[in-house]
């Protein structure tokens, strides 16, 4: 399974085919990706909305560089 040809969100932030894979795993329904989009509105994580098959999913996932915001939360609760 390859990145879907209609995302507009940057490959590097899922690998679809290791997300294919722990999908089958859970026993979700098989397909392929054919909509994925970036929803908007979060500084920390990102949270995409994704189809599969005729399924509709929101997967939320840590940001691949540190925001400032997610930096000073960490630091206060070691505090």
């Amino acid at each position: 399974m390859s990145t879907p040809r209609s995302s507009t969100v940057d490959p590097a932030l899922v690998d679809f085919t290791a997300l294919a894979r722990w999908m089958d795993d859970q026993g979700l329904p098989p397909g392929d990706f054919t909509e994925v989009t970036e929803l908007t509105g979060g500084t920390q994580n990102v949270m995409l909305r994704l189809r599969r098959g005729d399924q509709v999913y929101v997967l939320r996932r840590r940001r691949l560089h540190a925001h400032a915001i997610g930096l000073l939360t960490q630091a206060r609760s070691l505090i």
